[in-house]
Parts: C-alpha cells; structure tokens; sequence
C-alpha cells in the first residue's frame, strides 16, 4: 500500500470479467484452431485473483449480479461482506466450470 501511495496509483476495488465464450465455441461445434483461439487466458487469472482477494475486492463475473452490487454501492456506498463471499463463489464456480469445459473437450479430441 506504501508503494502504491507513493506512485499515486489507486488499489483496484472492483473486477468485473467476462469470459471468451469458448463453452460457446464447444457447444457449436468448433474445431479444435477454433476452440484454442477462444481460450481466455488473464480473465480466469483475474478473476481467480480477484475472488482470493474478495474481503478488498469485488468481483462479478455475472451480468445478473450489476444490479445487485449497483444498489448496495448506493444505499451503503459498499459492498457487503456476504455478497464480496457469494460473488467469490460464483467467480471460483465459473473458472471452474469453464477449466472443466476446456478439458472435456481436450480430452475428446484425443479419443477422436
């Protein structure tokens, strides 16, 4: 925080991310050149880093979730502990799932 003071650069408070859709790519069909080039590689980074940090940082990685964190940035000027704990969740839940997405699909191509 010292360092970042000195340097007069802000602590970043809030991510937002959304993901290349490769899930997307998968479901249509697409080969694998197709799949590889959708692959978001820093978004699951930040994202992930953000959720670890998510008593500092709010992450939302759902666009169902910005009206949500819009009315408590309004009514309490903040984001409430347990809503920063359930977006972490979800945040850790979709980097999961699109891992998990990725893999599957790998691992067919290989049976193919």
């Amino acid at each position: 925080m010292d360092e970042l003071r000195k340097l007069g650069i802000n602590p970043i408070d809030m991510v937002i991310c959304n993901l290349h859709p490769v899930e997307k790519t998968i479901r249509h069909g697409g080969n694998l050149k197709a799949v590889l080039d959708e692959i978001d590689i820093g978004g699951p980074a930040l994202i992930r880093a953000a959720a670890k940090n998510f008593e500092n940082v709010v992450v939302i990685t759902n666009r169902r979730k910005y009206d949500q964190v819009l009315k408590e940035l309004r009514e309490k000027g903040d984001v409430s502990i347990q809503t920063r704990h359930t977006l972490a969740m979800e945040a850790f839940r979709k980097t999961a799932r699109y891992d998990q997405a990725i893999y599957t699909f790998l691992k067919k191509q290989l049976k193919d």
